[in-house]
């Protein structure tokens, strides 16, 4: 059953702040959705004092967006809740327009709410279930059909979605009984995007009973198993592989021992950690780069490179997708930091490095690993290759982030 807005509202905020937040902005288009999250938000600060704040994204992609922003002012002036309008204006005309525009209004939102404890975005249970059957039409597993997060953080803001627990129809019946107007984006009436098909879906779907309580129920049961899958693959990461040199290892017999999914999500860590690529491979390069794996084959796949040395099967950086050379005592390839040295610079190790460590083959690593370790050069003269031998008394520090930070999905 949809649970009352007001109610779950402050039930929502209450789990996720036990003591009153100071200050919360508010990501509020106009829609019908985000203007009821604003009335039951002023309705909560005025019992917590928390201080609220209005963030309006304009995509400048539809006229009738300045009437929207209007609506949100004038409820704003006479709500005395302080008001902005983010402008996106970078919209080149190539490439997915919804996403790079989901993309834009996140990092607007961040940048804009700077100070605050979090923002709060007006998702329902209806856009729970859209986006189920959007991502069931795409074959997804329990990553991709888990409920939405409740909260989540991005570009180093925290994200709340207070309202997962409520019907779209539930909050439109609330404005209508305040007496609160919104207005309807044309777009969701547009047949050419997805969302929208799945809304008429969901909405055929719920003539005939099955409709988006049961798809909730069933997303949260998946968000619970994809929780302890993630577990499972957690320990494989911190048991099973080793993190050397800023590469992966696993012994070849226990990759191949490994439950298969439980083998394709380390691996995908793995993969994520180490490469270039901002999504993750598609699942058919995925399947295809793992049983090269278990035969000892070596591959490449969005900027890893795989390979057998002895009786392990390594991943490691693939030698074109390093970063450039940097200044000593700046972050090379997003993951070394070298102490700041006079003249220095950091860059891989690569031929001409090796040709001057010597004695290489003692610290008993791959060449490959070698050849993109971080070094440090001063002009063509190699100052410092750690894992090569040759520490020249350099201090080096790994920024990367943990390799189980990536079981996440995208």
């Amino acid at each position: 059953m949809t649970e009352a807005p007001e109610r779950a509202f402050t039930r929502a905020m209450e789990a996720e702040f036990p003591v009153a937040p100071q200050r919360l902005a508010l990501a509020v288009s106009g829609g019908g959705d985000s203007m009821a999250l604003m009335a039951l938000a002023q309705d909560w600060a005025k019992q917590s004092g928390t201080q609220l704040e209005v963030l309006t994204v304009d995509h400048r992609l539809r006229t009738g967006a300045a009437l929207e922003i209007a609506l949100v002012e004038r409820f704003c002036q006479a709500a005395q809740i302080p008001h902005r309008t983010l402008v996106w204006t970078g919209w080149d005309h190539r490439g997915n327009l919804q996403d790079q525009a989901r993309r834009a209004r996140y990092t607007l939102l961040s940048g804009a709410a700077q100070g605050c404890d979090a923002i709060l975005l007006g998702h329902t249970k209806d856009d729970l279930a859209e986006t189920f059957l959007m991502r069931l039409a795409r074959g997804a597993g329990s990553d991709g059909l888990r409920a939405m997060r409740a909260s989540f953080e991005r570009d180093g803001t925290r994200f709340l979605r207070p309202l997962l627990s409520v019907s779209r129809e539930s909050l439109r019946q609330l404005l209508r009984t305040r007496g609160i107007d919104w207005i309807d984006d044309p777009s969701n009436d547009d047949p050419r995007f997805e969302r929208v098909r799945a809304r008429k879906a969901l909405a055929a779907m719920t003539e005939l009973g099955f409709g988006a309580d049961g798809i909730a129920i069933s997303a949260h049961h998946l968000a619970a198993e994809n929780a302890a899958l993630r577990r499972e693959a957690f320990t494989v990461l911190t048991n099973t592989v080793e993190q050397v040199c800023g590469a992966f290892r696993i012994a070849l017999t226990a990759l191949a021992d490994l439950e298969p999914e439980l083998r394709r999500r380390a691996v995908l860590a793995m993969v994520r950690s180490l490469g270039a690529e901002e999504y993750p491979p598609r699942g058919d390069a995925l399947a295809e780069f793992i049983a090269a794996l278990v035969r000892g084959e070596t591959r490449t796949l969005a900027g890893c490179l795989s390979y057998r040395h002895r009786d392990w099967c390594w991943l490691q950086r693939e030698p074109a997708y390093l970063g450039p050379s940097v200044s000593a005592g700046d972050i090379w390839d997003n993951r070394w930091r070298f102490a700041q040295v006079e003249g220095a610079r950091t860059r891989e190790l690569g031929e001409d490095g090796l040709a001057q460590c010597g004695d290489w083959r003692s610290v008993g690593l791959p060449r490959r690993v070698l050849l993109v370790s971080p070094a440090l050069f001063k002009g063509e003269t190699l100052h410092a290759a750690p894992f090569a031998g040759l520490s020249g008394d350099v201090a080096l520090e790994y920024r990367g982030k943990p390799v189980q930070s990536f079981l996440m999905p995208h």
